[in-house]
């Protein structure tokens, strides 16, 4: 094996596995006490510990066994090529790749030459050779997988993003860029659709691999910043940050404290980032798991060292690649207008927040969440603007569009509640804002606990509230609540 493969072994071999998970494995007739069988489940046991020569012992064995029985073509592929599987962990590269040749052959006599049967085998030989550097046979391979995959699942399967997934990465190596990001757009757009659980797994690696490549590439073209400023700004070159504004409500503070928090010692490949910098959604897993690893992984993760030329690629490609009102458009845009907002160049990340909501609306619906969110968030931009009104209408729509998604007790809707509240009280609408701050405690607590600190700070504000209305002895009541949850709290102090 020549020196150069080291690296790539366990990265290509793990999507070699992957490949026979989502595309699906030969069946195996089952027997009871079937020798075989019981050689196989030794073999993944030892896999998974790892421990790659009994894993290979036990397979070696398992080949012996279903071979003298003359067992189905699919029962003797599917020993040799977990055979494979590990030795190509091991490093024999040459003898696994003989072994995956025989299934190939056994499965074209058995199934012939377009059967989706072949198509992980493709895979995994595929992936030894990209391990070894040789991108024209793994790509000769690839192609050949992603034309059977389409004849038989259809052009939007999750199993031909899968395939241009490998086609894309080996087109990398390559180097060509270009047609890289084509393919791996075009599986983005096939998995963006796909709400199970397995795209989602599928999308992390897509993503990741779609990234290391955006970062390799040292310049864009002078056309596609030129379509960025046309199609997103309109030529229009905002001016930069405006004044800083107050420390905000008990509540935002909180908000801020916890995140912080929750961001510490996390790196940008950390898939737990919270959304969008604020605290993740109590109903996260009403979202389907794409749509959680698109947060995630477009947004939801600090990638703000990468800086704003990254994002600004992204959106140009995206825009020529897809068109600019698809959604993907609109995950870039958000992300860029992240980077803004953590500068505070909140009149910069106003226009891409309002294009990206115009996006995701047209999309998936005024009562989506990912709308919902945008809207929020945008809220807040207007709000550093000074601009309370269209702060106010835009968390006014989302409480109101958000009801049947988000529902009362959940913690993104406590978020909205306290928003608006808190910006009644600026406004002097202290009616208002006592009204909207007692739907923001019982959401609040719904949500996030009795004894939670958010709550503590909830009550904090409220009690702001219930003294500018000469309320006292209430707002000494609400604020000796507030103290007793912070002193019986881990925390031990407020924000």
């Amino acid at each position: 094996m020549r020196l150069a493969a080291i690296g790539n072994f366990h990265y290509c071999v793990r999507l070699a596995f992957l490949s026979l998970t989502l595309i699906g494995s030969p069946t195996i007739a089952l027997a009871d006490g079937d020798p075989w069988l019981d050689s196989v489940a030794k073999g993944d046991s030892a896999v998974a510990q790892p421990s790659l020569h009994q894993a290979e012992d036990h397979y070696r064995r398992a080949l012996k066994q279903v071979a003298k029985k003359g067992h189905a073509t699919a029962d003797v592929v599917l020993v040799q090529n977990k055979l494979a599987n590990s030795l190509t962990l091991q490093g024999k590269i040459e003898e696994a790749q003989t072994i995956y040749r025989r299934s190939l052959r056994m499965l074209q006599r058995q199934y012939g030459m377009s059967s989706h049967e072949l198509a992980p085998t493709l895979f995994a030989l595929g992936s030894t050779y990209e391990s070894e550097g040789d991108v024209s046979s793994a790509m000769a391979l690839y192609q050949r997988a992603l034309k059977i995959n389409e004849k038989n699942y259809g052009p939007y399967s999750p199993v031909v993003a899968d395939s241009l997934h490998h086609l894309g990465r080996v087109t990398a190596k390559s180097g060509d860029s270009e047609k890289a990001e084509g393919h791996y757009k075009q599986a983005l757009s096939i998995l963006e659709k796909q709400p199970g659980l397995e795209s989602s797994k599928q999308m992390e690696d897509l993503l990741a691999d779609y990234s290391d490549l955006l970062r390799k590439k040292d310049n864009i073209s002078q056309s596609l910043l030129s379509d960025f400023q046309k199609e997103v700004l309109k030529d229009k070159v905002p001016a930069t940050a405006p004044q800083a504004q107050t420390n905000g409500s008990a509540w935002q503070q909180r908000i801020a404290m916890q995140s912080a928090l929750a961001k510490k010692g996390q790196s940008n490949e950390d898939s737990s980032v919270l959304l969008r910098g604020t605290i993740r959604p109590a109903n996260a897993a009403n979202l389907s798991p794409v749509y959680s690893t698109m947060t995630n992984s477009f947004y939801g993760q600090t990638h703000y060292t990468q800086g704003e030329t990254l994002y600004k690629r992204m959106i140009a490609i995206d825009i020529e690649a897809l068109g600019p009102d698809h959604p993907a458009v609109g995950d870039d845009l958000s992300a860029l207008a992240l980077l803004y907002i953590s500068q505070q160049r909140y009149q910069d990340a106003e226009p891409l927040l309002t294009r990206a909501l115009a996006i995701y609306e047209a999309t998936y619906g005024k009562d989506n969440q990912l709308v919902i969110k945008t809207r929020t968030t945008l809220a807040s931009v207007y709000d550093k603007l000074k601009n309370p009104e269209q702060a106010a209408g835009l968390l006014q729509k989302a409480l109101v569009d958000g009801q049947g998604t988000l529902g009362p007790n959940n913690l993104e809707t406590a978020q909205i509640l306290n928003e608006l509240a808190f910006l009644y009280f600026r406004q002097g609408r202290l009616e208002d804002a006592s009204t909207f701050y007692q739907w923001a405690i019982a959401s609040t607590q719904a949500a996030a606990g009795a004894d939670s600190p958010l709550l503590a700070a909830c009550l904090n504000d409220y009690a702001h509230v219930l003294q500018g209305l000469g309320r006292s002895t209430e707002a000494d009541q609400v604020s000796e609540r507030a103290k007793n949850i912070l002193a019986n709290s881990d925390e031990q102090s407020s924000p």
